[in-house]
């Protein structure tokens, strides 16, 4: 059986200064240290509740966890990463000229046959199933 690799998340707002994510990176180390796994990473964002932009740590992490660097995501509490259904992950991809540049650049890779789908996810940086998805949608599909 191989060993978990474990998260930490901590998010402080930027509206109270004097929050520290040692508060909350604390108690999550210690869980860690009673579970069977390592802690490969922590990430720590200073961004208000309602700001996902400025979230880049939590960017990173859904990164990491969408390349399977990780296994476990451990947060202080939910509102850390997450309140009233908004989420720590990326915006929108359209929301995101570049990132749409890309998607749509990629979904033209595999349309004229120069990638695999998968070839084409890696290159820009995407899972195969949102490029999938991506091209059955009536936005940006043939």
């Amino acid at each position: 059986m191989s060993t978990m690799r474990l998260a930490l998340y901590a998010r402080v707002s930027t509206r109270d200064k004097d929050q520290n994510p040692e508060t909350q990176l604390l108690p999550l180390r210690e869980y860690a240290q009673n579970q069977e796994g390592i802690v490969v990473s922590e990430y720590v964002d200073h961004a208000p509740t309602t700001d996902l932009n400025h979230r880049i740590a939590g960017h990173r992490l859904m990164d990491d966890a969408r390349l399977h660097k990780i296994d476990v995501i451990l947060v202080w509490r939910m509102d850390r990463a997450k309140r009233e259904g908004k989420a720590l992950g990326r915006p929108r991809i359209m929301d995101d000229p570049k990132r749409a540049r890309q998607l749509t650049q990629a979904i033209q890779a595999v349309q004229f046959g120069s990638l695999s789908y998968r070839k084409a996810a890696k290159h820009y940086g995407f899972a195969v199933s949102s490029l999938q998805q991506a091209m059955r949608s009536s936005k940006i599909g043939p």
